[in-house]
């Protein structure tokens, strides 16, 4: 599809697109925008969300890791590049020609769409126009298999006993295990942009669950709590939930649901 400038637009599975702007990829270009756990574009965001942008010319050839100042709080640029959604400086994680991680700020709530645009060596992209949603709930997961099948991910977690799950080191029944979520919205008390969470207490805004699913029986809601991720940059949830006392098979997946947004499934080992 054309647009009204001459790019060109791709579209994907539903709620994904790539953009191709005119002049190709010869000159710095914005061509995607996604939930940085997620495996596919997207045209929406969630205040708080880690995003991953695909482009050209975006930043330095050789990527560059943002760190936290001395107060705990991500840089708004990095060398000459920003990002900055409606205006508003968005938080730097990482930075390079083809790829920035940044944080959504927390203001954009109360958005229906905000352009998100990117700065660079005296250069700018075209701004992507992006909807705003209350929350994009995705969880921290890597792709399986080699090579990795980006849709067939095993969740990022720790067993009870604080060893990482992985299929060959799966968790008990009826045991604890601690993951982690990106894309769960507003916390309540509000958290600053950017920041490293030390000690708190915030929750999400919106009402949360997790889904467990074993092929049999059919899918539960497990017992779970919720806080905003110690170490991590504000945005990020912590969950810990209770597996079932007898789960059936080891293969089990992993949902969360955020008010009335549900995750892509991902694996937990579970014996």
């Amino acid at each position: 599809m054309m647009d009204s400038s001459g790019g060109m637009t791709l579209l994907g599975p539903v709620g994904s697109l790539i953009r191709i702007p005119v002049g190709a990829l010869t000159k710095i270009s914005l061509l995607a925008q996604m939930n940085a756990q997620a495996y596919l574009p997207s045209q929406r965001v969630a205040p708080g969300e880690v995003i991953t942008l695909i482009g050209t010319g975006l930043g330095p050839v050789h990527g560059v890791s943002a760190q936290p100042d001395s107060s705990g709080k991500y840089p708004t640029k990095v060398g000459s590049v920003q990002v900055t959604c409606d205006e508003i400086p968005a938080p730097l994680l990482f930075v390079s020609t083809h790829q920035i991680n940044a944080v959504v700020p927390f203001e954009v709530s109360g958005k229906t769409s905000i352009l998100l645009r990117v700065d660079s060596a005296n250069k700018s992209t075209t701004g992507l126009r992006l909807l705003v949603v209350p929350a994009y709930p995705e969880i921290f997961s890597t792709p399986t298999g080699t090579p990795a099948a980006l849709s067939e991910r095993n969740a990022v977690a720790m067993n009870e006993n604080g060893s990482v799950n992985s299929p060959s080191n799966p968790a008990r029944q009826g045991s604890k295990i601690t993951f982690w979520v990106n894309g769960a919205g507003l916390f309540r008390p509000a958290l600053a942009d950017g920041t490293v969470v030390e000690a708190s207490m915030a929750v999400p805004v919106l009402p949360i669950s997790v889904g467990y699913s074993a092929g049999f029986p059919d899918a539960q809601t497990l017992p779970a709590t919720f806080k905003a991720a110690p170490g991590q940059v504000t945005g990020v949830l912590e969950v810990t939930a209770t597996l079932p006392e007898h789960a059936l098979g080891s293969n089990a997946t992993l949902t969360t649901q955020v008010g009335g947004v549900v995750s892509d499934g991902v694996n937990i080992a579970v014996q």
